[in-house]
This record gives structure tokens, C-alpha cells and sequence, in this order.
């Protein structure tokens, strides 16, 4: 009797304190909450989690609400080899094209769909954004759907961030004639925490509660730093920085990489009869540093310097949004700087004037 006594009391006790701790968080420190993001795909790794309507909320940045479907594209909308008009539009990018921060219906994506079809232009544009992923994700991800989904026009939404993700050489290996290989996902991280997400408890309390909040990304920052690598050969050669941030360099090895990802891509499309169009995703850096001198980051650079040595059509969204009026705080959300709605209206307007031209073939 006495010791179900005291487990009564202990649990009781317990509760009392996560309650009281739950309290104090709310009230004094928010925590960043949300549904488990991401599951682990055999061929694709991690991606959204499918069939997913969640809402994310980081303190003193954003609160919205967001829908994946079966794919784990953003929106509900299903797509299969029947099209839904006469023009079908992959876009293809990380997590600001997938529209962090924003409703579905705010996002560029969802917009320039709207914009086109108000324009009497029969188009659906597919959201294949997936947050943390670069040009490998986005050449994996046609191999894998491109014969399903079958697009008519593939928008490469290409961040300066790529040439990191690309380096981790999660999807591919690089031979020693250049050519590329799978490589196996099986002991991936996303692989290893796949059972976290089946666990209906962790992944309700990660959506709810703030304690949860606060021990997950105490957890992230720990692995982080655990497995924290170089990114590269640091030699006054090879390396490639940023003028206005300390330990950000781009070396010739990442370029590399990325450049074959980028000629493997276009080849793909063409395989699949569809035409590869690139739209460099302006950041705050570019916009600040282009606003001040009318340059471009290091990182642009050498990205345009890919697509024009391999005839990849190509526009860049930093002179557009520098050349606004909009100072940076309606730009970019704080802490991630991922596109506000207020961007993702003014580029969705862009962009839309751009791919009309390109399906007129003006």
C-alpha cells in the first residue's frame, strides 16, 4: 500500500512540475513547436511527412499552418500522370520555396499558379520544396516522380545554402571520372529516428507542448555540435567567401559537386521531354550587400557561373527584391530569414511574368 502510495505521489508530483514548467514557458519563454516534420522516404530520405495538416510556431518569427499530400508537397492538391490543365510546373527548391513561415495559399508557388490562371494561362504548379535539401534532393526527387508526374516546365528555386547541402553527399557519390552513383539511405539520421515519428505520444507532445519544445531542440543543438564537420579545404586557393560573414566559404570541391549535380539535372529533364529553368533565391545577405554596392555574393556568382557555362536559362531574384522599397524586417522573418509573405507575394509576381514569357517561348 505504501509503495503505490508513493508512485501515486511521484507521478502526481511530476506532473505538477511539468505543468507549472509548461506555464512558465508559455508565459516567459516560448519555445519553437510542431508536428514531427519530416519521415523517412526509401528512396528520398527525409522528406515532409505526407498527408500532414500541422501548424508551426517559433517565437518571434512566425505561426502558420501547413498542409503536405501524399508526396509530402506542400498543399493538399493530389497530381498523377493526368494533368489538371494544360501545363504542368514542378518547382523544385528547400524550405523557402516550400514556404516556411507562410500559409499555403501565400506561398510563391501557390501564387504564381493563381496569377497565371487569372492570366488565362492553363497551368498547376506543383510545390516540391523540402526544407534542409539542395540540388541532390531535387535530381533524386525527378528520378524518382519525374515519369509520374511527367512536367512540361521544371523551376530550379536554387539558395546559395545548396552548395553545402549538396557536399554532404547524402543521395549521391562522385567517381573518379566525375560520374555519379546512388549511394544507400539505409543508415541515414532520418532512417535511425523514423520510429520517433510512429510514437503518436512524442509526436503530440512535440506539437503541443513547450517543455517538449525546449527538450527537443536542447537535444538538436547537442548533435549538432557533436557532429559538426569542416566544410571543406580552407586554403587561400580553393576557398571562396562570404565578404561580410565570418566562417562561410564556398571551396572549388563544393563547386564541383554542385555543377555535375546541376548538368545531371538538366539532363533529366530533358529526358523527360520538359525544359530546366533556374531562379536564384535572394537571401537577406545578397539583399543587404547588393543594396549597398550592387554586387552579388560569392555564393551567386557561382552558381550563374554554372548555368551560363552549361546553357541553364537562369534569372536571379536579389536585384528584384534589393531594388524594392521594402526594408529587410518586411523581407525576411528574424532569426531564419526565410521569405515573409510580403516576398513571397512580390516575387510570385516575378517569377509569373518570367515563366509566361518562357511558355509563350518569348
Amino acid at each position: 500500500m505504501k509503495l503505490l502510495f508513493r508512485i501515486c505521489a511521484l507521478v502526481i508530483g511530476i506532473a505538477i512540475s511539468f505543468a507549472a514548467a509548461e506555464i512558465g514557458l508559455r508565459i516567459f519563454k516560448p519555445q519553437t513547436i510542431g508536428p514531427v516534420l519530416y519521415a523517412h522516404h526509401p528512396q528520398l530520405g527525409a522528406i515532409h511527412v505526407p498527408n500532414q495538416h500541422g501548424r508551426r510556431f517559433h517565437p518571434g518569427a512566425y505561426d502558420y499552418t501547413y498542409t503536405n499530400n501524399s508526396y509530402g508537397c506542400r498543399g493538399a492538391k493530389e497530381y498523377g500522370k493526368i494533368k489538371g490543365a494544360d501545363i504542368r510546373i514542378l518547382f523544385l527548391g528547400d524550405s523557402t520555396t516550400y514556404g516556411v513561415g507562410v500559409e499555403d495559399d501565400e506561398t510563391f508557388v501557390y501564387r504564381i499558379e493563381q496569377i497565371l490562371t487569372g492570366a488565362g494561362i492553363s497551368v498547376e504548379a506543383i510545390n516540391a520544396g523540402c526544407g534542409g535539401k539542395g540540388t541532390d534532393y531535387s535530381l533524386k526527387f525527378l528520378q524518382v516522380y519525374g515519369e509520374t508526374l511527367k512536367p512540361d516546365l521544371v523551376i530550379l528555386c536554387f539558395d546559395g545554402n545548396d552548395f553545402y547541402d549538396n557536399s554532404e553527399s547524402v543521395y549521391y557519390g562522385i567517381d573518379e571520372n566525375g560520374e555519379l552513383y546512388v549511394k544507400s539511405l539505409q543508415d541515414t539520421f532520418s532512417a535511425k529516428k523514423e520510429f520517433l515519428r510512429k510514437i503518436w505520444l512524442y509526436d503530440w507532445l512535440t506539437a503541443h507542448s513547450h517543455v517538449a519544445g525546449l527538450l527537443k531542440q536542447t537535444a538538436i543543438k547537442i548533435l549538432l555540435k557533436k557532429n559538426k564537420t569542416p566544410g571543406g579545404n580552407k586554403s587561400k586557393k580553393a576557398v571562396i567567401s562570404y565578404p561580410d560573414q565570418k566562417n562561410v566559404y564556398l571551396n572549388d570541391k563544393q563547386k564541383k559537386e554542385t555543377e555535375i549535380l546541376m548538368v545531371n539535372l538538366k539532363r533529366e529533364v530533358e529526358t523527360l521531354g520538359s525544359r530546366l529553368f533556374s531562379f536564384y533565391i535572394a537571401n537577406k545577405r545578397s539583399i543587404e550587400l547588393y543594396r549597398s554596392s550592387k554586387e552579388l555574393l560569392l555564393f551567386e556568382e557561382a552558381s550563374t557561373d554554372i548555368c551560363r557555362t552549361h546553357n541553364i536559362d537562369y534569372l536571379s531574384l536579389t536585384p528584384f527584391l534589393s531594388d524594392s522599397k521594402e526594408p529587410i524586417s518586411k523581407l525576411c522573418f528574424p532569426l531564419d530569414e526565410h521569405f515573409t509573405p510580403t516576398s513571397h507575394l512580390m516575387v510570385a509576381g516575378f517569377m509569373a511574368n518570367k515563366i509566361a514569357k518562357i511558355i509563350k517561348n518569348e
